[in-house]
């Protein structure tokens, strides 16, 4: 269902922040084959060494970002102001609605616009 909606209310080159908030006991990479959309970052990207190393450190510091938004949900603004970011996935409903409406939901995911 999530990935349907996605598929009809959003554009292709939409970015979603996905991981730490959804798939926690998978792979977020698998958002990206299931609902075809770009994601911010996820831990699998920064797997193996990449070269040129500013590649690993921009992988670095998006993890870094990403994760810091449980802690402090106003990092989605510092992030915004870096990076293209449209839309938040998770597994949760989280405490965020007053900035970011809930544009979809279900018993298994949320959905949040950013932009």
């Amino acid at each position: 269902q999530a990935c349907a909606w996605i598929a009809e209310h959003t554009d292709k080159d939409d970015i979603f922040i996905v991981e730490p908030f959804a798939f926690t006991k998978g792979e977020p990479s698998e958002f990206r084959l299931a609902c075809m959309r770009s994601i911010f970052t996820t831990h699998e990207d920064g797997s193996p060494p990449y070269d040129p190393r500013e590649k690993t450190f921009e992988w670095k510091r998006r993890q870094d970002l990403a994760h810091a938004i449980v802690h402090d949900w106003n990092s989605i603004e510092i992030i915004k102001r870096d990076y293209r970011l449209d839309y938040l996935f998770s597994e949760t409903r989280l405490p965020i609605e007053v900035h970011y409406p809930l544009v979809f939901s279900n018993d298994h995911y949320a959905i949040y616009k950013l932009r």
